[in-house]
């Protein structure tokens, strides 16, 4: 039961978390301090082993995303993480339109 808390806990700010990642923004640097102290927490408490947390966070990724943690990087070319605001810019352009260049 405690386990099944623990993970529910875990995957809601894993999928705050997804939702901001690589804005940069104050929230998306607290949530990453929570992921981090949560795992941190889990580990000595068995809780959450790492193999499961990597299981629970490609799930919440397909579930965000609508692909895999290595489709969206191929999609975008370079991981999330890596990418600048300019390189954020383009993405403000409609995906049609964008692709009517290429």
């Amino acid at each position: 039961m405690l386990v099944k808390k623990a993970e529910i806990a875990l995957t809601a700010v894993l999928r705050e978390y997804m939702h901001l990642e690589g804005s940069g923004c104050a929230r998306e640097i607290e949530l990453r301090g929570k992921l981090a102290g949560m795992k941190e927490a889990m580990a000595p408490a068995r809780l959450v082993k790492e193999d499961r947390f990597q299981e629970m966070y490609a799930s919440t990724h397909l579930e965000v995303h609508g692909m895999t943690t290595r489709a969206k990087n191929l999609s975008i070319g370079v991981p999330a993480q890596q990418l600048t605001m300019a390189d954020w810019e383009r993405f403000e352009t409609p995906t049609v339109i964008r692709r009517q260049g290429a």
